[in-house]
């Protein structure tokens, strides 16, 4: 019945009628979801002093008031929908332990007309683990970054939909590391205790890892750290890491230079016995900060390893300290092969040499990269064989870590910007493969959010668990998670198109090697230079200068073809309607992706240009392709724009320039916010300057720990 009709009705009324039929108008407008489904959790008060169940059941009923539009109730026997919460019956109290009983499962209970949700789990990890699952699993909702979730509309929620689950872990360990030596999100508010809201921001990140049930985390400690000031700081993200069944971890070196990463030991005075005084001081320090694991880095540098043999010593005493007090030790394995590295090598393996034969290890991977890929140029590799080997070998004789990028800052990714979804399927080949090896963990090398490499944390979390429905294991699939936050039609196609085509093109076409930016290691004088990340057969300057026309035929085969290709298909499949804001976001970071091939298509053409003019001894081309460049550039700053609206934390901080705690006085998207590189690379192609010097933004002395 209409207003107008309910008064027009009520006016013929007596006057009681009049007041009792309005009054009921009102209480039904004013509580439309009055007849809606009660709900509450059903738990003892015993079982809720175990604080990660306190943690998720409180965060879990604010979450269910949003969705309810309503708070779910606590222990009340007369709602229709109850989450039962069981006692748990194991405690364990060590990071080696606890993984034994974090899995769970869910068991669905009509009695009457009420619908009992069963939680079978064993742990308080486990039923928050579990209290956490219901709610994004089958309920609906979305943790998908820190400071963003989908809530569902629970108000018509039908208990019949509801289907049993179970999980299981895929790794004992399974966990985040937050690579802090770069300016990330939340490097100031990890290493400065007086940055402001830092706490608050850490802890919103444990919370994430929590709701997507992680049980670990770590990042990089730097020496720029305030010692005395800031182990309180430490202290209390540390034990709310700990309040929500999370370990603790931390990073650093045992004495390396590059990049202000914390040492266990300075240089002077330069004597063993000083050396270990100092180690035994900075690890009581980690120690008191409420550590679980320290991951020690074992070499002076990447390429490095310094004296073997005073490190073997070294790292079997730093061992034997830690494990007296129970905490866990690993250290990191690089993917630069031995026969690479500068110093250190004596012809055996100088990282295991140094090792200590009982600590953990963690078997590193790069970029986009998986274990298993024919072709990964990284780091003077062809591919990743070697790593793989390296966890094979050592799975059976010490606790071995998975430990891959999910971005890789220096240029190749999120610096240029492009957003990369071949990473999605790499990450997950990668996974299912460690689980099929009984690997002990998986710690994802975080290294920035934005630009949509949230969705590959993401992604990577819920994969780390196994999913059952009737006994039948569910499929995983890399663009699963994305899917889930697809609502528009017409985008789940243009979003599985455009991934498949960089799949395609961008990754095994190998387009890779000309859409990164290079860097200063492409371009150091004398020969010297690495070939740390993909880069093209042959160098810019060389196709500008030296090139034969056999050889720019070549460069026409290898890159200007396969971006014509690329982009002619990129072309074909758009998208105009209106998105919501994640799918608008995965859009900018395809169109932006698209423009970086239409700029290195002018800007790579160009040199070929050029030099084949000289060949030829035809008249020198003009400036039209770099034109078009710096026009293309405009367009992608226009979408850099739009994006930095959206940015999840401020601007200032992650594009601006400011003292930081790293080796970098700006933020991680600073040289996206001016599209520096791209720039940059017009600039080397007018002038013809290829120096490493030449508008460079990083301070090499300080990245090598030569100054602070």
């Amino acid at each position: 019945m209409r207003l107008k009709h309910l008064f027009a009705f009520s006016a013929r009324c007596s006057a009681s009628l009049k007041a009792f039929i309005i009054a009921i108008f009102f209480a039904f407008v004013s509580h439309p979801t009055a007849h809606s489904a009660e709900w509450t959790f059903k738990a003892d008060a015993s079982t809720l002093e175990n604080l990660p169940v306190r943690h998720a059941v409180e965060d879990a009923s604010s979450l269910l008031a949003q969705a309810l539009r309503k708070e779910p109730a606590l222990n009340n026997t007369d709602a229709d929908i109850i989450i039962s919460i069981p006692a748990p019956v194991y405690f364990p109290d060590h990071m080696d332990s606890i993984p034994l009983y974090e899995n769970f499962s869910w068991k669905k209970i009509r009695q009457g007309q009420k619908t009992v949700l069963q939680l079978e789990a064993h742990s308080p990890k486990g039923i928050a683990n579990g209290i956490y699952a219901l709610l994004q699993e089958a309920l609906g909702f979305r943790f998908y970054h820190p400071r963003a979730t989908i809530i569902p509309d629970l108000t018509s929620y039908d208990p019949g939909s509801f289907q049993d689950f179970e999980a299981a872990l895929a790794f004992r360990h399974n966990g985040f590391h937050l690579h802090t030596m770069h300016p990330l999100e939340l490097t100031q508010c990890i290493l400065d205790e007086k940055h402001p809201g830092a706490l608050a921001s850490v802890e919103e990140y444990i919370r994430w890892l929590a709701r997507n049930y992680q049980n670990y985390w770590e990042f990089y400690l730097l020496e720029s750290i305030n010692k005395k000031t800031w182990q309180p700081h430490a202290q209390a993200f540390n034990r709310y890491a700990r309040e929500r069944g999370i370990s603790p971890g931390v990073q650093l070196s045992m004495h390396m230079i590059q990049q202000k990463a914390f040492q266990l030991y300075q240089t002077f005075p330069a004597t063993l016995k000083n050396k270990e005084e100092q180690i035994i001081g900075n690890l009581d320090f980690l120690i008191d900060c409420g550590f679980e694991l320290i991951s020690i880095e074992p070499t002076t540098t990447e390429f490095s390893a310094g004296n073997i043999e005073e490190k073997k010593q070294l790292f079997r005493m730093t061992y034997e300290h830690l494990y007296q007090k129970g905490i866990k030790m690993t250290s990191n394995y690089h993917v630069v092969k031995q026969e690479k590295m500068i110093s250190g090598s004596g012809g055996g393996d100088a990282i295991l040499d140094i090792l200590h034969p009982d600590q953990g290890i963690l078997v590193h991977s790069v970029m986009f990269y998986s274990l298993l890929d024919e072709k990964a140029p990284v780091y003077e590799n062809p591919n990743l064989s070697h790593m793989h080997q390296l966890l094979l070998d050592q799975k059976d004789q010490r606790e071995t870590w998975y430990y891959p990028e999910n971005a890789y800052w220096v240029t190749f990714d999120n610096t240029v910007p492009m957003t990369l979804f071949p990473y999605l399927q790499a990450r997950l080949q990668d996974i299912e493969h460690c689980d099929s090896l009984n690997i002990n963990g998986n710690l994802t090398f975080s290294s920035g959010w934005e630009w949509s490499y949230w969705l590959f944390d993401w992604s990577v979390a819920r994969w780390n668990w196994n999913f059952s429905q009737n006994g039948q294991q569910q499929k995983k699939y890399p663009l699963q998670y994305a899917h889930e936050l697809i609502t528009t039609p017409g985008f789940k196609d243009y979003f599985n198109y455009h991934t498949a085509l960089q799949q395609e093109y961008i990754k095994d076409k190998e387009l890779i090697r000309v859409m990164d930016a290079q860097t200063v290691t492409d371009e150091l004088p004398f020969d010297q230079s690495l070939e740390l990340h993909p880069r093209p057969k042959y160098s810019y300057p060389y196709i500008r200068n030296k090139a034969t026309l056999e050889e720019l035929e070549e460069v026409e085969q290898l890159y200007l073809d396969p971006l014509k290709a690329y982009l002619s298909k990129a072309a074909e499949k758009v998208i105009l309607t209106a998105l919501n804001p994640v799918e608008q976001e995965w859009k900018d970071g395809i169109d932006i992706t698209y423009l970086r091939a239409q700029h290195r298509l002018k800007t790579l053409s160009y040199l070929v240009s050029i030099r084949k003019a000289k060949l030829l001894k035809e008249k020198k081309p003009d400036k039209t392709l770099l034109e078009e460049a710096a026009r293309i550039r405009g367009e992608a700053l226009k979408i850099v724009r739009k994006r930095e609206s959206a940015y999840r934390y401020p601007l200032e901080e992650l594009a601006g320039t400011f003292n930081s705690h790293t080796c970098y006085d700006f933020g991680y998207l600073y040289t996206v916010h001016h599209l520096h590189f791209w720039e940059r690379e017009e600039l080397q192609a007018y002038y013809n300057r290829y120096k490493f010097w030449h508008w460079n933004i990083w301070n090499i002395w300080k990245n090598i720990g030569v100054i602070n």
